[in-house]
């Protein structure tokens, strides 16, 4: 296929000759449309035979980009219709998804025929979590999804949904509110009473937060945090502490959930049990988001004072802050390098991104459970600055030494790192 194809008049593949140091840029893809939501653009990747698959969201539409070395094909897309426009999504494999709606639907289905498999967030025609899912996180069978307003909702693929009656309903819209004067004793004891449901809160320092949990039906559970500032969630198999030993950092069983805010908190929770893992609190400002790399070791958090902090759970917590960028950085992800040294590759609102590798010996060592950022800590400056945007770098993503960089001017550049 013609690399230089305009699809639908609305992307455009242009293959160019290496530019960067470091980074060889592969193609850019240009929507046409500026955007101020960072998350209006999205991508997954997946590995089919040899070569790596890209899954791209955009407005209105969705397509498919085959990447093998330095070369970029597309293969197939499709125009979304107004009432079915796709505000997140996780690939399953090569020809299903997990998307989030605009109305406020969690849809699994398949790619190529479009047909619906299964519906989680819809019953009789309405949605049962009437708010916009903006991402969705996928482990095994398990998907976490963030709704507006702090909602959190972990579904297993599986299992069937279950309606909310309506005083179960008025329990979870009070969520922080003491609710026993209002909702009557004899609601509140079958609520109680349930043997398929339970609910707490969980008051605790940095944690705030209503819980529901049922057995065996959808979503198993919903979180509600005090906190409505959240803005990028994953499930992890295990707890990153677990190895430390510390009986506070220990999980029972799996599910373990991350979360970022623009509250400036960093959060480790067990899904199952609410009980507090792990927080971390910059110092000054918000967080972005937050990228693990593979095996959980460490993660990275794009942060709003112009700088990336890289925590590490690997013998002790250890973290570092990384500067020299000139404005928020919208994300910072992992390209491994060995066992005991990582690559961290940022993007920032000022247009540019950093590549700078970081020795764990470089790190300040916690004990604490709860850690703080300060000023007087270790700081590393980053390297390898590079203009990639005249209008900011709004998010980036990484996977098998490609590097997406997509733009607040609605261009998405691949690069392959060498």
């Amino acid at each position: 296929m013609d690399q230089s194809k305009i699809i639908d008049d609305s992307i455009t593949l242009d293959v160019k000759s290496p530019k960067l140091n470091k980074l060889y840029i592969v193609c850019s893809i240009n929507s046409k449309e500026p955007f101020t939501d960072p998350e209006t653009i999205q991508v997954d990747f997946i590995t089919q035979k040899s070569d790596t698959l890209m899954a791209l969201k955009i407005p209105r539409m969705f397509a498919y980009i085959g990447l093998s070395g330095t070369k970029a094909v597309q293969n197939k897309q499709h125009e979304e219709q107004p009432n079915q426009y796709l505000s997140c999504f996780r690939l399953l494999d090569a020809d299903n998804l997990i998307g989030g709606y605009l109305d406020g639907r969690i849809i699994q289905k398949q790619i190529s025929t479009q047909r619906i498999i299964k519906e989680f967030n819809r019953q009789n025609q309405e949605s049962i979590i009437k708010k916009r899912p903006l991402k969705i996180h996928i482990f095994q069978k398990y998907f976490v999804t963030l709704f507006l307003e702090g909602v959190v909702c972990i579904y297993h693929q599986d299992l069937q949904m279950f309606k909310f009656s309506n005083e179960y309903e008025k329990v979870m819209q009070l969520s922080f509110i003491y609710h026993k004067s209002i909702v009557s004793q004899k609601t509140l004891k079958q609520f109680e009473s349930a043997h398929n449901f339970h609910y707490h809160y969980l008051n605790y320092g940095e944690f705030s937060n209503f819980q529901y949990c049922q057995q065996k039906m959808n979503p198993l559970f919903l979180f509600r945090f005090q906190s409505m500032s959240i803005n990028d969630i994953e499930i992890l198999p295990f707890s990153p502490l677990e190895h430390l030993n510390n009986p506070e950092q220990r999980m029972e069983k799996g599910l373990c959930l991350a979360i970022s805010g623009l509250d400036g908190y960093f959060r480790l929770l067990d899904a199952i049990t609410n009980k507090p893992l792990f927080s971390f609190k910059t110092e000054y400002c918000g967080i972005c988001s937050f990228s693990f790399n593979p095996n959980f070791s460490s993660v990275c958090l794009g942060a709003q004072d112009d700088s990336a902090y890289v925590i590490n759970f690997n013998t002790k917590v250890s973290w570092i802050r990384l500067l020299g960028h000139n404005s928020f950085i919208s994300r910072g992800v992992f390209s491994s390098i060995s066992a005991t040294e990582f690559r961290i590759i940022c993007g920032c609102y000022d247009g540019t991104i950093s590549i700078t590798d970081v020795d764990l010996n470089q790190l300040n060592q916690e004990n604490s459970l709860f850690v703080r950022a300060q000023e007087k800590e270790k700081v590393l400056q980053v390297k390898n600055i590079q203009s990639v945007s005249q209008d900011g770098v709004a998010n980036v993503a990484e996977y098998q030494n490609y590097v997406v960089c997509i733009n607040f001017d609605g261009v998405i550049k691949i690069f392959l790192l060498q």
